[in-house]
Order: structure tokens, then sequence, then C-alpha cells
């Protein structure tokens, strides 16, 4: 089992069920890059209510579509996400495309946000986002686990469709609009900052078969930009 799906399981397992501590995630190893995907500085805070109405997300780095984590394939439902900095923190859209959003049980939707900075010391700090813009996390340092870290991550959600519908109608997506402070990250926002960002999401519609989708790379902050691109 990927990392990804073993952590998304243990996050949202851990919320509803009463058991022992979760185990700590294996750390992960992502191949370094000459070229990592430039990340624009924010000419101004995304005002994270107004959703994708905020054309600041226009000018943002995109990922493009996530692929299946065996073929490399276009991922099916479609994923994406958007990035965006400025001194006081990393911001993050996360799409999902999605039949029937579920925000409970065994069918519980969520993105899987994972950040490491480029050095060999560095903790992984990982945060599921559910649907309804509820945060897990964990921290793992080069000891274990940071039983009192938070990322103090600001969320938004914007949902096309019935959370937990019983009636079985088809929903459509739902986005999550992050904001992660630099200081909870321990890191300090600047140009040509180096780290690894690994986004997965796995889902279940209908039909009841699992598929997940993912995109793992490096990235580094730049400087602003004023074209839209990425869309």
């Amino acid at each position: 089992m990927r990392l990804g799906a073993l952590l998304f399981l243990m996050t949202l397992g851990c919320q509803q069920q009463p058991a022992p501590a979760c185990p700590a995630p294996v750390p992960v190893t992502l191949p370094e890059r000459e070229v990592a995907l430039a990340v624009p500085r924010a000419p101004r805070p995304p005002v994270l209510a107004e959703h994708d109405d905020d054309a600041i997300w226009q000018t943002a780095a995109g990922t493009g579509p996530w692929k299946m984590p065996q073929s490399h394939a276009a991922a099916r439902p479609y994923s994406n996400a958007r990035l965006l900095w400025d001194a006081e923190n990393l911001y993050v859209c996360l799409y999902a495309a999605d039949q029937d959003i579920e925000a409970q049980g065994a069918r519980s939707d969520a993105f899987l946000v994972q950040i490491q900075a480029e050095q060999p010391t560095a903790p992984i700090l990982t945060l599921a986002i559910a649907p309804t813009g509820q945060v897990t996390e964990l921290a793992r340092l080069a000891i274990g686990l940071d039983a009192k870290w938070a990322s103090e991550a600001r969320v938004s959600m914007d949902r096309d469709g019935s959370l937990n519908d019983a009636a079985g109608e088809d929903d459509e997506e739902w986005v999550a609009f992050v904001a992660l402070p630099w200081s909870r990250l321990g890191m300090e926002a600047r140009v040509g900052l180096r780290l690894q960002l690994s986004l997965e999401r796995c889902d279940v519609p209908k039909d009841g078969v699992q598929r997940c989708g993912a995109w793992h790379e490096a990235v580094m902050l730049a400087e602003a930009r004023t074209s839209a691109t990425n869309r």
C-alpha cells in the first residue's frame, strides 16, 4: 500500500474509532529534481472565502492533472492543485471532481498534503483535509512524533453537491482553499526556498471501487507574476 493511502486511512480511521494512538508515518523519500515547480509570490493574500472568484488564483502555479500511482496515467476522478505564497503563508487550492462527496464512514473523502523541507533532518508534516474543512495532522521528527504540533491552517471549503447525501443524487466537485503558516511549518519564506510536496487523494465513486491520484514534486518559491496561467 502506498504511503498516501496508508496515511489517508490512518488519519481518518483514528478520527472515527476509539483506538490506540496512530502509528508513526513512514518517512517519505522523494526524488530530487533539477527543475522544481516555480510557485509565484502572491501580489496580495488570497481571500479564501471568495473561492475561485478571487482572480489571484489565476496567477498561481498549477500541478496539472494528478496521476494514478501505478500506471502514471491521468487519475479519475480528476484532481489538481494551485499554489501561491507570501511572507506569512503557503496557499494551496485543492480541487476534487467527486460524484459522491462523503465525510463519514469508510467512504470518507480527504486530501492528503505532505510537506518537507529539502533537508535530511527536516520534519515530515502531514495534513488530511476533509470536505467539511476538518484538518487532521501528524508531524514526524527524527526522534518520533511531535504530539503538540498544530499547523494552524486556515481552510475554506466550496462544494457543488450535497455532503453525505443519503438520497444518492450525483455531486460534482469540492474545493479546499488552504493557508498554511510558514511559522508552523518551521520554514522562513524566501525566493529560492525549495521543499518537497506530496499531494494525494483517494475516492470511492458509486461503483464502490477505490481510485487514487497523486502529485509528488519539488517546488521552489519564485517571484510574483501577473499573467494568468494554469487555470
